[in-house]
């Protein structure tokens, strides 16, 4: 019986820390569906123009094809474009004629100019934006990827500032159906943001790019040096019960 209570108060003293330390973490694929697209929403769709970040308002769930896309869009799109899309079949997507999309990536489509026209015009970049809830310690990983004939760059705006990617730090040209990897770190503020941006240099056409990633809070090193001393008076207190059992 004092073994019985020495173990649940120990898994009572446990647990009492673990919630503190649970990892906070993100996807933007998993997390794509039932988001709501706010001002105030941790990952954000929208579109770039001359470095001005404007939110989709349109979610569409039968665009470019009648079934298997949701798509966020912009009020007047050209073509379909730009869009942020999620494949919600369980299998591989084909459409647009070129277009090869996995279900693990979202597709990034940068957009057309204002006159419609396939090349020339106003720059107009597909953005996912990530925002910080909290102050702290962040960990990123994940890939662009080509979905589509003709992919241009790709780049990513930490708090403003730029993050390498494969050599570059303010654009990287992909390969079609080679994915281009990345991880960093960065020290955000709450309210402060991470833009992963597809542009389309001057030529829209079949640019679809996929965007795999993950996010995690990362505990600071006190957080971390308090759990394991609460792991360990859980233990301390397991050893005096034993002893007093005994």
């Amino acid at each position: 019986m004092k073994l019985a209570t020495a173990a649940a108060a120990a898994a009572t003293l446990t647990f009492s820390v673990a919630p503190s330390f649970a990892a906070t973490t993100w996807d933007v694929v998993a997390d794509y569906a039932g988001n709501a697209n706010t001002g105030s929403s941790v990952w954000q769709y929208g579109s770039s123009q001359n470095s001005v970040f404007t939110r989709f308002t349109v979610q569409n769930t039968a665009c470019i094809i009648s079934s298997g896309l949701n798509c966020w869009q912009s009020t007047n799109p050209q073509f379909f474009v730009p869009l942020v899309a999620m494949n919600t079949t369980a299998s591989t997507l084909f459409y647009a004629n070129s277009v090869v999309h996995p279900n693990n990536v979202l597709n990034l489509h940068p957009g057309g100019s204002q006159n419609g026209s396939m090349t020339g015009g106003d720059d107009i970049d597909t953005v996912v934006r990530f925002t910080a809830q909290t102050g702290g310690s962040y960990s990123f990983n994940g890939f662009f990827q080509a979905l589509d004939t003709t992919p241009t760059g790709v780049r990513i705006k930490a708090g403003g500032n730029a993050v390498n990617i494969s050599g570059s730090a303010l654009q990287n040209t992909l390969q079609p159906g080679a994915p281009t990897n990345f991880a960093f770190n960065s020290l955000l503020a709450q309210g402060d943001t991470v833009d992963f941006v597809v542009n389309r240099l001057n030529n829209y056409g079949n640019d679809s790019t996929g965007l795999s990633l993950s996010v995690a809070l990362v505990p600071e090193p006190a957080t971390w040096a308090m759990m394991i001393i609460g792991f360990g008076a859980a233990g301390s207190m397991i050893r005096r019960r034993r002893a007093v059992a005994a």
